[in-house]
């Protein structure tokens, strides 16, 4: 998945959240698309944490 440019819809909660840590751990680029921005920023931080 290296380099791989996917958007992914629904991303903060449910099966988009899943996939969502699923593709980024897989080295692709992630592009997420909610409603609830808050939820996505906690998204965010927790994919990049795991990262490092």
């Amino acid at each position: 998945m290296n380099n791989k440019n996917i958007i992914i819809t629904g991303a903060s909660q449910g099966i988009g959240k899943n996939i969502s840590e699923y593709f980024f751990n897989n080295g692709a680029n992630i592009f997420l698309i909610s409603r609830n921005i808050n939820k996505l920023k906690d998204l965010k931080k927790k994919i990049i944490c795991q990262k490092n």
